[in-house]
């Protein structure tokens, strides 16, 4: 941003006197941030923050903005996520949890100093990076039984620990 500046001198009697205008410009702050993966309660973000010294965080908060109501996050109600401890190289992460499971959520960055700028919208889906891989192993089908093997990936150990999961089989493709 540009800015003009000049000494100014209110003399009694008389007009305010200027003096020479001059200028400067402020560096440019930008936060690039993407969306890394979710599991089916929480996602991740990385990305960096540049155009700010260390010094500046003391004065502007950078953050992330989420919401799964397209509504609120338009209004600019979603939940706020500032991030902190910011190293000097700029990185920024944010773990987001307790997130909705198939559920599509919007987010973006935001600056906040005197008031708070948004940056672009995006949007993620919790659960998109799960898969299952089921396969059944040929040498072991008999007349009466197979054995399946599954895997899930996407998925934390904690949060596999709270799931019901299982392999379901039926002799109708429905």
């Amino acid at each position: 941003v540009k800015y003009h500046y000049c000494m100014v001198a209110d003399v009694k009697q008389a007009d305010k006197v200027y003096g020479e205008v001059n200028e400067f410009t402020t560096s440019d702050v930008t936060i690039n941030i993407a969306y890394v993966s979710s599991t089916t309660s929480a996602a991740s973000f990385s990305g960096m923050v540049t155009g700010l010294a260390q010094e500046d965080y003391d004065y502007i908060k950078v953050g992330l903005h989420y919401s799964d109501s397209q509504e609120k996050f338009e209004q600019g109600r979603g939940i706020k996520v500032e991030a902190t401890d910011i190293p000097e190289d700029g990185a920024l992460s944010f773990e987001l949890k307790e997130l909705k499971l198939d559920t599509k959520y919007y987010y973006n960055t935001y600056i906040s100093a005197a008031s708070i700028v948004y940056g672009d919208a995006q949007e993620f889906k919790v659960g998109e990076s799960l898969s299952f891989d089921v396969t059944v192993d040929e040498s072991s089908i008999t007349a009466c039984t197979a054995k399946i093997n599954g895997k899930i990936s996407g998925v934390s150990k904690e949060e596999i620990g709270g799931m019901e999961w299982g392999i379901q089989y039926s002799s109708s493709p429905t």
